[in-house]
């Protein structure tokens, strides 16, 4: 039997999406269109990244052959560089290739439609998956048992897990809007030196995910605080920075 009280996690993740798109429009006053730019780049960078994905599915496989260290390095560079390069960089194209308004305000607009479109789908996911174990407790008998045990601790966490990916989306969406900031500033400013540092920092926000995964347990309490601490952290550092960005966009 799940626990129902996890249904709340993905509640939260929708709820999350839906307000900073109503805040920031409420807000600015900037036109609906460019949270939608936003979310229709991010599916189509989530597509790019599945096909990438599939297709080089057999490194992950060579990898665990090698020491873990190791592994961990190339994983990671994998991760963060493929993270980087498509979504940073299929932002740059969109906004240069378009007569849309590059200031500030339309930057955060953009970043929000791409985090809350992710928020929105990821959370409407979770509660749905964990609405139907709780309606259909058999099901879970269905599950390959090498992955039923792991499903089972997953549906049955500790209740006060539940606000750990709230915080996660509220901080992504925070990382999102800074790193189109400065893709929306590389254009603006025709320097190309804010289109690598989004490109860089989208990186290491992905590419830090292998050594977060294996160094806490992702199905306790305290490993996912430990690893959303960190989120936190990022979030925080991208918040300071969109502020920064703000400044010069004036």
């Amino acid at each position: 039997m799940a626990n129902p009280w996890l249904l709340f996690s993905g509640i939260g993740m929708v709820l999350v999406g839906l307000f900073a798109v109503f805040w920031w429009r409420r807000k600015s006053k900037v036109e609906y269109r460019y949270f939608v730019f936003g979310s229709v780049v991010w599916v189509i960078c989530t597509l790019t990244k599945v096909i990438i994905d599939i297709g080089t599915k057999g490194l992950f496989g060579f990898l665990q052959t090698y020491p873990v260290f190791l592994a961990l390095i190339v994983s990671g560079l994998y991760t963060g560089l493929r993270t980087g390069f498509i979504e940073s960089g299929f932002a740059y194209l969109f906004v240069s290739k378009t007569n849309i308004k590059k200031r500030f305000e339309e930057a955060v607009a953009f970043g929000i439609g791409f985090g809350s479109i992710e928020a929105i789908i990821l959370g409407a996911s979770s509660f749905i998956s964990i609405l139907v174990f709780l309606l259909y407790p058999p099901l879970i008998q269905t599950v390959p048992e090498a992955y039923r045990q792991a499903l089972i601790t997953e549906l049955n966490m500790n209740s006060l897990v539940v606000f750990a990916p709230v915080i996660e989306r509220i901080m992504t969406i925070i990382i999102h809007i800074f790193a189109f900031s400065l893709v929306f500033y590389a254009v603006k400013s025709r320097n190309n030196f804010y289109l690598v540092f989004s490109v860089l920092f989208k990186a290491l926000v992905d590419g830090i995910i292998p050594f977060l995964l294996y160094t806490f347990q992702k199905n306790t309490l305290a490993g996912i605080y430990s690893i959303e601490s960190v989120v936190v952290c990022l979030g925080v550092f991208a918040f300071f920075g969109t502020e920064r960005m703000r400044v010069k966009f004036q």
